[in-house]
């Protein structure tokens, strides 16, 4: 072994041991550490599986049967408008024309927020309805076709247009 060799043999090995101290051996938070480090990274780039799914589905569907009833909340009105603006975000990397159905989604829940305003009640008109209802299968179909690294990035992106947009507004009322 030449002298290059062992000098990238040595360098290597500090890559390798970053975080480990001299004598090798982690603690056990060090491995907790890296352990959950590697685990973050290989699940976060695999489709998410159905189980972790359903509870999320069953919330925003729930949410969705309210608000049609006229017993939603702002809770219920959040989750549900959440789930259709992350997709939208998605749909953007997808097609034009899923990002034009779930827009029309977006004008409904729009007017859904109007209705609560004005009367305290929510609700759809039939065509509202509909498009909620196809944004909600939408939803479903991004999220078993995406990554969890995915979603979340969508889900940062629409946390940043909120937080512009409430800025905007802020600014335009001084």
């Amino acid at each position: 072994m030449n002298r290059e060799m062992r000098r990238m043999a040595k360098r290597a090995d500090k890559i390798v041991r970053r975080g480990i101290p001299k004598h090798g051996i982690m603690t056990p938070a060090q491995k907790e550490r890296h352990l959950a480090t590697a685990g973050a990274v290989i699940s976060g780039s695999t489709t998410y599986e159905d189980d972790n799914l359903d509870t999320t589905l069953i919330k925003i569907y729930a949410a969705f049967d309210a608000l049609k009833k006229g017993d939603g909340t702002e809770d219920h009105f959040d989750y549900l408008a959440a789930a259709i603006n992350v997709s939208f975000i998605r749909a953007q990397d997808i097609s034009p024309a899923l990002v034009e159905q779930l827009r029309q989604a977006q004008d409904a829940m729009t007017a859904c927020s109007r209705r609560m305003q004005q009367h305290g009640k929510s609700g759809f008109t039939g065509p509202e309805m509909q498009h909620v209802a196809l944004a909600i299968e939408a939803h479903e179909e991004i999220l078993r076709h995406s990554t969890p690294i995915q979603m979340w990035r969508a889900l940062r992106k629409m946390q940043d247009n909120y937080r512009a947009a409430k800025a905007a507004q802020q600014g335009g009322k001084q």
